[in-house]
């Protein structure tokens, strides 16, 4: 049987489901929010002599001086939600209603299951991406009155693969947990612990980790250079197994060419001017975020392998069994 009737059943699942308009709600609201925000910021704030280029871009970013929460921020923040909440119950769900055995009695392979499921996953994971993008994109350049120029749009084409790689690693881990575990509310528990664990616990664990490896409790008053450095090589070693960590600096350098350094807050997004020179070309900035871009194209690929070998070897059993 070909995987197409099974794509088109999974698209139309999601986009019938009652949970589809509030995903999309959540990523569209908070970026015509912020897109507002930034527009009044750019008029009255200091940076309404910058660049147009800058500036637009500072529209999805943010900016230091203002603190108000960025598209970008809010992308990471909600973009777990999105992507755990399209693949939590996908498997699991159709095991204990008894569907995924009558599925399986009919001359249909296993693999064509799984791969439906990822690619209908996939599609409308695009969609809400490319979508509120766009919307956020065109409502910015109505309050704002310009637009990107040329090298802008692609840096927010490229802002917006990254944005759709990020939730698709989150909607990897939700099928995975999916086919581990039968209950569909252990799926949505575990999924929710390590998107909360590698969004604010892993900071402090970081911070614990490179604190002893450093040694710096053993120095008073004042630790030397050398253990400082150290200090901040291994935290940002141990921030970068964050999914969070990894897009933040994706979209921090893609979006922001005038700087070259970012600083990442967990709690508040990421504070960018931090070595001001000449602004980054397009192709300087992909090559600055191009280890932490094939991290999230390894890791999504390595968890989706994961789930397919799982899926192929698990035991379908009727629900009275």
């Amino acid at each position: 049987m070909r995987i197409t009737p099974i794509i088109r059943k999974e698209v139309a699942d999601h986009l019938s489901s009652r949970r589809f308009p509030l995903l999309i709600a959540l990523v569209l609201l908070s970026g015509l929010a912020t897109s507002y925000l930034g527009v009044q910021s750019i008029v009255k704030g200091p940076i309404k002599e910058t660049e147009q280029t800058i500036a637009f871009l500072r529209l999805l970013t943010g900016s230091e001086e203002t603190q108000i929460p960025s598209y970008v921020y809010f992308i990471g923040l909600f973009g777990p939600i999105v992507g755990i909440a399209l693949s939590f119950d996908s498997v699991n769900r159709e095991v204990s209603s008894g569907s995924m055995l009558k599925l399986l009695s009919n001359p249909i392979y296993r693999d064509s299951i799984i791969l439906g499921k990822i690619i209908a996953g996939i599609l409308i994971i695009l969609l809400i991406v490319f979508s509120s993008t766009g919307i956020v994109t065109g409502f910015n350049i109505l309050l704002a009155g310009f637009g990107p120029t040329i090298e802008g749009t692609f840096r927010i084409i490229y802002f917006a693969i990254a944005s759709f790689l990020y939730i698709a690693l989150w909607f990897s881990i939700g099928l995975l947990f999916s086919i581990v575990f039968r209950r569909t509310t252990t799926s949505a528990l575990a999924s929710l612990a390590v998107w909360v664990f590698f969004s604010i616990f892993i900071y402090l664990v970081a911070d614990i980790i490179a604190t002893e490896v450093a040694g710096l409790r053993y120095y008073f008053p004042e630790p030397p250079t050398s253990a400082k450095w150290l200090y901040y090589v291994t935290y940002d070693a141990v921030i970068r197994f964050s999914p969070q960590t990894l897009y933040s600096e994706v979209a921090g350098y893609i979006l922001s060419p005038e700087i070259l350094v970012i600083y990442f807050n967990p709690y508040g997004g990421f504070y960018l001017p931090s070595l001001k020179l000449r602004p980054l070309s397009l192709d300087e900035s992909l090559s600055l975020v191009w280890p932490s871009f094939s991290t999230l194209i390894a890791s999504f690929v390595i968890i989706l392998t994961l789930s397919i070998l799982i899926f192929l070897k698990m035991e379908v059993r009727p629900s009275w069994a």
